[in-house]
């Protein structure tokens, strides 16, 4: 046989045989995802995974984007898609507070580290008179970088920690270093506050640790122990009140063992529950402010009533079965004039501030270690594909959207939340048996041309 012919066959087999392998693993691929569950918190976290779209163009979703309607159209243009990073950030919270999604989380992380100066700001390091240094963005993403195991000192080339530090001023609030001015507030404070106790805790300051203690309410009245999300605002006004920032002070307050400041801001929190179980901000009740509350509460026996109440609140909001397959396991964030969960473009928020809730543990307590690799969709029945439009956007604001993006975070698992459990089962995919089988034919093939190949070419080389 010529030389050529030789070699083409040769080449030809190892690709059939290279092609072959990567079919076959290919194949295999789906039975790396999880199984459908009814657990609250894992399918909620299952539906987040969904929500994370390609930003490095290898087809696996890593990001989470929002809409900003440029043209005031109300109709989103590819164009006015932009990502959020404080909210991919709080999918990555979410995924290890429920300890599932892990590569999504690892994806996830990876772009933000990738991204992260769009995020916390551009600056030639510590010092730089023309950098930028946001005080809540850079709390947050040292908060990832604790939880998921990355190095703070070197996450995406920025040393978080030390750039963290350079916002703090004298008096141990952490602010805002920008030509466009200083957005910070209490909620981006607590996130620092936990952010610095877990990663760097020698260098968390006396002044910052007891800074959210001097904004908060003490006059005994019925804003008593709340914190406000205007640093310097009077926390005793009825305007002031806020549930959000509260229940992220409340973790702040814990991870420092400051008992005289968590007493307060429990009761207010507690006074503040809704009788069906929910919290309200702004005037809403919603999934975020309920999930944020239900993570400061924690389900210790002392509040274990109000917090299995708000799970049960939250339990309600989730699309079940009867929703299109693709909203099946979301958190709708309120309800509609009819009563029922809304969909729209907030679910992805108040899922993922609802999951670390439902968990019941705190900011200071959530690991990304040991997730499972992948997360279950909602166990429902046999899915009718139904194509879903992109979530209306909707005005109305979401009440932990801050201009320094302090979102939630939250639990590393000790118990597993609660279940709901929805009627069905929807095993969705196709039957592998028969592909597999050609499929290994053809391996059996691609070897046997190979080893025929080598037997001609291969002892004189």
């Amino acid at each position: 046989m010529p030389r050529t012919r030789r070699r083409y066959l040769a080449r030809t087999s190892t690709a059939l045989l290279v092609a072959c392998t990567g079919l076959l693993l290919g194949l295999q691929r789906p039975a790396l995802a999880e199984s459908p569950s009814s657990d609250l918190a894992d399918t909620a976290a299952g539906w987040l995974t969904s929500q994370l779209v390609d930003g490095d163009g290898d087809g696996v979703g890593d990001h989470v984007e929002i809409f900003i309607d440029l043209n005031g159209n109300g109709e989103v243009d590819p164009d006015e898609l932009f990502p959020d990073y404080g909210l991919t950030a709080d999918v990555i919270v979410a995924l290890a507070a429920a300890r599932v999604g892990g590569d999504a989380s690892a994806d996830a992380t990876d772009y933000l580290e990738a991204n992260v100066e769009l995020y916390v700001g551009a600056a030639e390091g510590v010092g730089d008179p023309d950098g930028e240094f946001y005080a809540g963005a850079l709390a947050k993403s040292l908060l990832v970088a604790a939880i998921t195991g990355r190095d703070p000192a070197d996450f995406g080339g920025v040393d978080l920690v030390a750039r963290l530090l350079f916002t703090e001023t004298p008096e141990g609030r952490f602010s805002d270093i920008s030509e466009f001015g200083d957005f910070s507030n209490n909620i981006g404070q607590s996130l620092a506050v936990v952010a610095l106790g877990r990663a760097a805790p020698g260098q968390l300051t006396p002044e910052a640790a007891g800074f959210l203690g001097s904004q908060q309410c003490a006059d005994g009245g019925p804003q008593d122990g709340n914190v406000p999300l205007t640093i310097g605002a009077d926390p005793c006004l009825p305007a002031s009140a806020s549930i959000d920032t509260t229940s992220f002070a409340v973790q702040a307050f814990r991870s420092l063992d400051a008992g005289p400041e968590i007493g307060p801001a429990l009761d207010f929190l507690l006074r503040n529950q809704e009788a069906d179980g929910g919290f309200s901000d702004l005037g809403v009740e919603n999934a975020n402010s309920t999930g944020l509350a239900a993570q400061a509460i924690g389900n210790s026996d002392t509040v274990l009533d109000a917090y299995e109440a708000a799970v049960r609140w939250l339990s309600e909001r989730q699309l079940d079965c009867s929703a299109p397959m693709e909203q099946q396991g979301a958190i709708a964030f309120t309800d509609g004039p009819d009563g029922e969960p809304v969909y729209d473009d907030r679910a992805t928020r108040a899922s993922a501030q609802a999951v670390p809730g439902i968990v019941g543990l705190h900011l200071f307590e959530i690991d990304a270690a040991g997730s499972k690799p992948a997360a279950p969709r909602l166990e429902c029945g046999t899915p009718t594909p139904t194509p879903t439009p992109t979530p209306t956007p909707t005005p109305t604001p979401t009440p932990t959207s801050t201009p320094t993006d302090p979102s939630p975070s939250t639990t590393p698992p000790t118990e597993p939340g609660p279940t709901v459990s929805p009627p069905g089962l929807p095993n969705t995919g196709l039957d592998l048996a028969p592909l597999l089988g050609v499929g290994g034919l053809s391996l059996l093939l691609g070897v046997v041309l190979l080893a025929a190949s080598r037997r001609r070419t291969g002892a004189h080389r």
